[in-house]
């Protein structure tokens, strides 16, 4: 028998689900869609840090000292992830609720965007609540569900031969769970707020989502993206409720746990004639935009991965809409300061605001008329978002700054490796107590070779340790920041490269060997194709399975040994390396963009050092051949 929390629950869930659906429509933008704010002031991922969001939001003069509405027509975004993880989630929707009423008779707005975890605790993924959390429902919780629950959690020990366990019942269901679990609800007063909430909004020029733009959202459209998302998620909530009302699993069981249970032949061959199309339904949606990781509420590539692959959704998306740029959250940015990617078309403003998981501080993006700035929590003044495009994973400093360290510290090891004909060896530094790795060699198969006025036939196909150090240069200047620093250094009175040997990786022969799935966020197809274009760009034919490698922790694909790249003549040899013949390769506009601001000129005067004007001549015509494609 259905409990009365039960039934509150089916005799307003029509109701809600009607409403919602019609505000979901992708043809009607004005609920998702706003314009002529005269200020916004954004921030992400609070995670119940109440006090520190109270702060914020007084420093941006948006609350006053009383914690009430004084910003006018200003438009506070919060892009998603008010809750878990912290203790005093409630108390923030508290104050986001009341602020969305107080500024609506002001004149502004306040816009709630779903993140990923407002979708987790609508749908009932509860693995980051908090113990503290839980407590703060405990005023909403039916002692009667509690009761229930503790006699069939006692009966269900009994069936296995074991005795009522409190301290692994109250594991399971944390005093205030069921208070929580009505206060999520579609009927509860958080979860009926949430639902009417929006994956993404567009306030002036500024589109606000919480995970970013995937390509599949690009597709479908950020009209279109809005709406399923919304319609998925409330299409789970319905079934969920059939299935629970079916008696089938009970509300409290946990969201992967459900898909596990209706999935198992035990359920299935008992299913009625009336309820497997709704377990069939439900099954499906396991991986829908509710739980999808290329969806508005999870993607996380636009935070983490190659621009030049990246950049081709987000312009598509933005240009659509007439946006200039996407405002993201979700992933906590490495310098936990407000970071821009693609020339500011992506601005990441989670910045770890519950200190004591993610070590990082309050912040807000402040847009008012065409200018950004930025503001932190207890510092005084506005900042511009910090260029986070140069930011290289594995290198925690700059590039100038190992440049000097290469060029600057003491070698205090040497070893051999049995790799290479051109006998490399690694090499340990230090300078001021700080050690690093680099790999040296020095072969040089034609050292007079910037000295002729013409290269000749016989050296179409050189093998130069210059070569690792233009290499580098050019990666630079293209922007793919996947070819280690490099320098020019004399060791032992012999001129060779230092080239940085980045720690905690692994070559593509060895992950084969361990058959180790690639796991990381950012697509290695979309990886591997920036290895195509720069290959075949330099020529490079001594790419092979011990040369590429990869991050261990985010899979970001490095490229090294290039010596032998930059070959000429190409009366004889085709416009690409033999492996790579037949590859399609796709050229996204970030790239064609770069590629196409090479000149001869501009490459003689930063590559000259280390390539003669033919090798640069040759690049150019490779240059075109691709953007020809």
């Amino acid at each position: 028998m259905m409990t009365m929390w039960f039934k509150c629950l089916c005799a307003g869930l029509l109701v809600i689900l009607m409403q919602f659906a019609t505000a979901a429509r992708a043809e009607d933008p004005s609920q998702w869609q706003w314009q002529d704010a005269e200020r916004i002031v954004a921030f992400g991922d609070v995670h119940g840090a109440y006090p520190e969001l109270v702060v914020l939001l007084q420093q941006a003069q948006v609350i006053d000292t009383d914690l009430r509405w004084q910003a006018g027509k200003t438009h506070l975004v919060s892009v998603g992830d008010l809750l878990d993880r912290g203790a005093q989630s409630r108390k923030v929707m508290d104050l986001m609720m009341r602020l969305q009423q107080e500024s609506a008779v002001a004149g502004g707005a306040v816009h709630q965007v779903l993140g990923n975890h407002e979708i987790m605790n609508l749908t009932g993924d509860l693995r980051y609540v908090s113990v503290q959390e839980y407590a703060s429902y405990l005023d909403l919780e039916d002692p009667v569900l509690r009761q229930t629950a503790i006699a069939r959690f006692t009966t269900e020990a009994k069936d296995r031969g074991e005795t009522f366990n409190q301290d692994l019942f109250d594991k399971h269901f944390p005093p205030g769970f069921f208070g929580h679990k009505a206060a999520f609800s579609p009927t509860g007063e958080y979860g009926a707020w949430l639902l009417q909430a929006t994956p993404a909004v567009q306030v002036n020029d500024s589109l606000f989502t919480h995970g970013g733009l995937s390509p599949a959202v690009a597709e479908m459209g950020i009209g279109e993206s809005i709406s399923q998302s919304k319609v998925q998620l409330l299409r789970y909530i319905e079934l969920w409720q059939q299935l629970t009302d079916a008696g089938l699993v009970r509300n409290e069981t946990g969201f992967w746990e459900r898909f596990e249970l209706l999935g198992s032949s035990d359920n299935t061959a008992q299913l009625s004639a009336e309820l497997e199309p709704v377990v069939e339904e439900f099954l499906s949606m396991e991986e829908s935009l509710v739980s999808d990781g290329d969806s508005l509420a999870w993607y996380r590539g636009n935070a983490m991965c190659h621009p030049a692959t990246e950049s081709e959704a987000v312009e598509k998306v933005l240009a659509s809409i007439g946006a200039s740029r996407v405002v993201i959250a979700h992933t906590p940015t490495p310098m936990r300061r407000i970071t821009t990617r693609m020339g500011g078309k992506v601005i990441s403003i989670d910045t770890g605001m519950l200190a004591s998981v993610y070590k990082g501080r309050p912040s807000a993006l402040i847009v008012e008329a065409d200018a950004l700035s930025t503001i932190y929590a207890g510092e005084e003044g506005a900042f511009e978002p910090v260029d986070g495009s140069d930011r290289i994973a594995g290198q925690a400093v700059s590039d100038a700054e190992l440049e000097d360290f290469l060029l600057t510290a003491e070698v205090i090891k040497q070893e051999k490796l049995s790799t290479g004909g051109t006998k490399p060896m690694r090499l340990t530094l230090e300078k001021d107590g700080v050690q690093l790795r680099v790999m040296y060699k020095n072969y040089d198969k034609v050292p007079d070779l910037l000295r002729r006025s013409v290269i000749e036939r016989k050296d179409y196909q050189t093998d130069r340790y210059q070569h690792e150090v233009a290499a580098y240069k050019l990666d630079r200047i293209l922007g793919l920041n996947r070819v280690p620093v490099s320098v020019i250094r004399t060791y032992k009175k012999k001129r060779g490269v230092f080239q940085y040997w980045i720690p905690n990786t692994i070559s593509e022969g060895e992950r084969r060997e361990k058959e180790l799935a690639i796991t990381g966020e950012c697509s290695v197809n979309d990886q591997y194709q920036l290895r195509f274009m720069y290959d075949i760009l330099i020529y490079n034919v001594d790419r092979n399975l011990g040369n590429l490698l990869y991050d261990e922790d985010s899979w970001t694909l490095w490229f090294i040994d290039h010596s032998q790249a930059f070959a000429i003549g190409r009366n004889k040899y085709r416009e690409r390396p033999k492996m790579y013949a037949k590859v399609d390769v796709h050229i996204t506009p970030w790239m064609r963009r770069k590629l196409g601001a090479l000149t001869q000129e501009n490459l003689e005067e930063q590559l000259g050092t280390w390539l003669h004007p033919t090798q640069i001549r040759e690049m150019l015509w490779r240059r075109d051949k691709l953007l020809d494609n």
